[in-house]
């Protein structure tokens, strides 16, 4: 019997995977920082490990990189998620180092501190102004977060201040109006004067009382700045920095005090020769001593 041939096919050889593009080179940038230089996530990915092994100034070398890689393909989406998996940090703190890095490529740097004053810097207004503070006050980074957040309190405290400023501006306005309106129409043109003085009368009563309120809630105000802002610590400086008589400032601070907004602290130790008591300063409620 002849032979019988079987022939198998042979797969075609398959055609190698294309591997990504691992190429990668930092350059000396603007105001020394390295930039970073990479086409593919892949790459972005190699090199922020390599550096983590022991890069010298490896935060900004990384900060480098996740700012390459989000200029590439944003700062949503599959490529930040692919790197915070790849190196095992969530995504929100590859960002704050890619910000970081973009904030000081064009400021100067406070050398002698750490990438994570740098970081919790870029949260002011104007970061260079917060390295040189916790570089004069020696702060720690933590010292500085917390700085930066009274601060951010006290602009917003400010900018509520300036919108309430105005609301009780207008408010003002249209009280004296309708004082004026009572006064030179509803009184002085009513066919019936006792009537008008009457009713009108108890009007004029509750507007006196509201423009009485405004006075004081701006007095208050003045007080308040004049020991928080500028330092005034007893009665004699606060009439110094506001101009009020000394009977107004009396009644605000029992307020304050009753409300325990504030309080009298002694200066130190220091004595009052003629009452042999220590002399006192106001001191808000809640915030270091000295402040």
């Amino acid at each position: 019997m002849a032979n019988s041939r079987i022939e198998v096919p042979i797969p075609p050889h398959p055609e190698p995977e294309s591997q990504p593009d691992l190429a990668f080179e930092f350059t000396e940038g603007k105001n020394g920082l390295l930039e970073f230089h990479a086409e593919s996530t892949e790459a972005h990915i190699v090199a922020f490990q390599k550096v983590n092994e022991g890069i010298d100034d490896h935060f900004w070398s990384q900060g480098a990189i996740v700012a390459s890689l989000t200029k590439k393909h944003g700062e949503k989406g599959e490529a930040i998620e692919k790197m915070a998996s790849a190196v095992e940090l969530s995504a929100g703190h590859l960002l704050h180092m890619g910000r970081t890095w973009r904030t000081f490529q064009f400021l100067a740097r406070a050398k002698d501190l750490s990438f994570s004053h740098h970081k919790v810097a870029c949260r002011h207004p104007n970061p260079v102004e917060a390295l040189a503070v916790a570089k004069e006050k020696g702060w720690s980074k933590n010292q500085l977060n917390e700085w930066i957040s009274e601060q951010a309190l006290r602009r917003a405290t400010k900018a509520t201040q300036k919108a309430k400023r105005a609301a009780r501006n207008d408010w003002r306005e249209h009280l004296l109006h309708m004082d004026k309106v009572i006064r030179e129409d509803f009184i002085a043109n009513s066919p019936n004067q006792q009537f008008a003085k009457r009713v009108c009368g108890e009007w004029l009563v509750e507007i006196g009382d509201e423009l009485k309120q405004l006075e004081f809630t701006e007095h208050r105000e003045l007080v308040m700045n004049a020991i928080d802002e500028r330092g005034a610590e007893d009665r004699k400086a606060i009439r110094n920095l506001t101009g009020l008589d000394y009977k107004e400032i009396d009644n605000i601070i029992a307020c304050l005090l009753s409300e325990n907004l504030y309080e009298w602290i002694p200066k130190g130790g220091k004595k009052d020769d003629q009452r042999g008591q220590p002399s006192m300063y106001l001191h808000r409620v809640g915030t270091p001593c000295g402040h």
